[in-house]
């Protein structure tokens, strides 16, 4: 067996962390702007989006920033710097950044939208029975963690 089988994924961390539902919803907000080709997103768009759920009713700016460095951290986001013209020295401080998310993270939160699909679907057809194998997804020239496949 490969040893490096049995180390930690840092990647999936955020999946079972004390913080997941912020991690969560950050990282399903910047996968859904992904999807529109909105690579780079600014922290003040994530806060924004998600100021809209009373979940998110005491989470500060400051939660924000610093669940952003552990996305960072765990290699979940990429941190840009934004070049863009800004009006005021205020507006570059607060601007200056953008994340983007990295592969693995995208591969991730696909695999999450098709279990949740697959869930779905479950009551209305023949229900499937989850195989416990792990799969390996090669979409670069690296071997990543892909969770598992569903049986027959």
């Amino acid at each position: 067996m490969d040893i490096s089988v049995m180390r930690q994924v840092p990647e999936a961390i955020y999946l079972s962390t004390q913080d997941t539902k912020y991690y969560r919803a950050i990282l399903r907000y910047m996968y859904e702007q992904h999807r529109i080709f909105n690579n780079d997103v600014l922290p003040v768009e994530i806060y924004t989006y998600l100021q809209q759920f009373p979940e998110f009713g005491d989470y500060t700016i400051e939660k924000l920033d610093g669940d952003l460095s552990v996305l960072v951290g765990n290699k979940n986001l990429i941190l840009n710097q934004d070049n863009t013209d800004a009006a005021t020295l205020e507006d570059l401080i607060k601007n200056r950044k953008t994340y983007s998310l990295t592969e693995y993270t995208i591969e991730f939160e696909k695999t999450l939208i098709f279990w949740k699909k697959a869930q779905s679907n479950s009551r209305r057809l023949p229900r499937q029975k989850f195989n416990g194998t792990l799969v390996q997804c090669a979409y670069t020239s690296k071997w990543i963690f892909c969770f598992g496949g569903f049986g027959y």
